[in-house]
């Protein structure tokens, strides 16, 4: 069940330059923001561990 193989097989596309620039720049935005006080992620991310 877990482990057939799909009938479509998911192909992804190459990501033009622009949108790998903004995902590169909120990615280190969102690491750069919680660098410095990290209670709210832990906090966020240990409540959805609980539900």
């Amino acid at each position: 069940m877990f482990f057939d193989t799909p009938r479509t097989w998911i192909l992804y596309e190459t990501m033009d330059r622009d949108k790998s620039l903004l995902l590169a720049m909120s990615t280190s935005s969102f690491i750069t923001s919680f660098f410095p006080y990290s209670s709210p992620l832990f906090s966020v991310t240990h409540q959805t561990a609980l539900c």
